[in-house]
């Protein structure tokens, strides 16, 4: 009887598992610690006409909250940017009204724990 249990437990364990591990994957689980943790998506707005714009490639982000917390980190490096993050793609998508350092761009993505796999390529 007492094997029956530890194998009822085994398998309640592995579907468990089995669904979380889909839910990640697919991008939809808490893999930076659930939720959104009270992080949200700032809405910004350029404060002149949008001069340019260009993608990152950038590998790490699993989750909204690995995509907010990019965003956050490029507009903190220089404010007055609007940026958004697409897990999916896998790329950081930043437009500006004025002269950016994109080299500081790239040093806010790596510091907040996320890796820029491209050199920073202007769009056409």
């Amino acid at each position: 009887m007492g094997n029956v249990i530890i194998v009822g437990i085994i398998i309640i364990c592995v579907i468990v598992g089995v669904r979380e591990t889909v839910k990640h994957f697919k991008g939809q689980s808490a893999c930076c610690g659930g939720g959104t943790q009270g992080l949200t998506r700032e809405k910004h707005k350029l404060e002149g006409k949008k001069t340019g714009e260009y993608t990152l490639k950038v590998t790490g982000m699993k989750c909204e909250n690995c995509e907010i917390r990019v965003e956050n980190a490029v507009y903190l490096s220089q404010p007055g940017l609007i940026v958004r993050a697409n897990r999916r793609k896998s790329e950081v998508r930043i437009s500006y009204d004025r002269e950016i350092d994109r080299e500081k761009v790239k040093q806010a993505v790596e510091s907040a724990g996320y890796h820029v796999v491209d050199s920073i390529t202007p769009d056409k």
